[in-house]
């Protein structure tokens, strides 16, 4: 596991348990592996979730193509990666291919021509050395292609998606589950059917490729989700919603992703209170077809409007308005103002430890102004949207 990766899940409190996603992805039209929309899922459900599942043949296809890079090219399962992938990039297989077939042939010919000389006739056959240095040059022609193939990570952002399973947040499924060497597709659906019929534990967060196996799915009686699995699709659907409407943040990496998450962790406890509220106001479920209409709605009515009333609150709680409203208006205006005016993050900091002994020392007024501050500061963090407003400021700065 990458330690930086793993670093970023401990200090954003990724943990197992707690709220757990499972994120529902199809295939599109089944021509680009690109993996985006899975992305951009994950950096959703890791922002607002605590564990994840991603379900997602292409990101599946991706994670077995990397554990099939075990050991030397010699030890690839290319006939796995190739069968997995498929597609466009099948022609970087068939040259892993016949570079392993290469060694392969070179070291059984190694093989039977010392089963034949000595060493003193092997360490002058001009063949049997060729053949070593070849094989010596393994290990760089498995690293070139390692590296190959990690361009090709890269290039369909399967590299974000490792960072997430390695941060210990998300994680893909076993073969098994996704059907990995056999009929991939209808087991997908099946494994989109099992979060209902086995009654997971989970919050399911679907993309309208999976939205709709959900609803064809209902149709033909396969499934019958619960009101319960109707109001958790909707508690997660809803956030993901608000989320996604914020400046910036599909260009927002992982790690930034992560890294709000974790200096935002209490306000996203409102957060998640204001959800359930406003999830008893939509009635359709995520995976129906008005669903996002009436997310829409809900964020231009409720939404909104709240991180409107929250950006126009903090303006007006500035310190400095407080102190230019307040303590001039008090005639307090001293070398203590203009002091406090030209330190005012460090005085705040000071204020906050000991504004008991300030008021004590004769600074009453000034104390009031800033004990009002934060008692306003204090009011504006309680507010359910909250957690939308510092995301959203911290995304602008991106």
């Amino acid at each position: 596991m990458d330690e930086q990766a793993r670093e970023w899940g401990r200090d954003a409190g990724v943990s197992k348990g707690g709220f757990h996603i499972t994120i529902g992805h199809g295939l599109g039209d089944g021509s680009d592996l690109n993996l985006q929309g899975e992305v951009e899922m994950a950096k959703l459900a890791a922002l607002y979730g605590d564990s994840a599942i991603l379900i997602s043949l292409k990101a599946k296809t991706f994670s077995v193509m990397r554990e099939s890079m075990q050991g030397s090219l010699l030890d690839w399962d290319i006939a796995r990666m190739r069968h997995v992938a498929g597609g466009e990039i099948t022609q970087v297989f068939d040259q892993f291919d016949s570079l392993s077939q290469q060694f392969q042939d070179a070291m059984r010919q190694m093989q039977e021509i010392e089963s034949k000389a000595s060493r003193s006739v092997l360490r002058s056959d001009p063949n049997y050395l060729k053949l070593k240095h070849m094989m010596k040059n393994s290990a760089a022609i498995t690293a070139q292609a390692r590296g190959d193939l990690d361009k090709i990570f890269r290039q369909f952002k399967y590299d974000e998606i490792e960072k997430l399973t390695n941060a210990g947040f998300l994680s893909l499924g076993s073969d098994s589950e996704l059907g990995i060497g056999s009929d991939m597709t209808e087991a997908f659906f099946n494994r989109i059917f099992d979060i209902f019929n086995k009654s997971a534990l989970t919050y399911p967060l679907f993309d309208d490729d999976t939205a709709e196996i959900v609803r064809l799915g209902i149709k033909e009686g396969k499934i019958a989700p619960s009101q319960f699995e109707a109001l958790r699709s909707k508690q997660i659907s809803l956030p993901a919603d608000f989320l996604s409407r914020l400046p910036n943040f599909s260009q927002a990496s992982v790690k930034e992703i992560l890294d709000i998450r974790k200096a935002l962790a209490r306000p996203l406890v409102r957060f998640r209170a204001a959800v359930i509220e406003y999830s008893g106001e939509i009635e359709d479920a995520a995976w129906d077809r008005n669903f996002s209409q009436d997310a829409e709605i809900l964020y231009n009515k409720r939404v909104a409007p709240a991180i409107l009333e929250i950006e126009e609150a903090i303006e007006d709680n500035s310190i400095r308005r407080h102190i230019f409203s307040n303590v001039l208006t008090k005639g307090a205006a001293s070398g203590l103002f203009s002091l406090v005016v030209s330190n005012i993050d460090a005085f705040t900091d000071i204020l906050g430890k000991s504004g008991g002994s300030l008021i004590g020392a004769g600074l009453g007024t000034t104390a009031t102004i800033f004990s009002d501050y934060q008692s306003q500061n204090s009011k504006i963090s309680r507010n359910g949207v909250y957690f939308l407003y510092k995301v959203k400021k911290r995304l602008e700065n991106i």
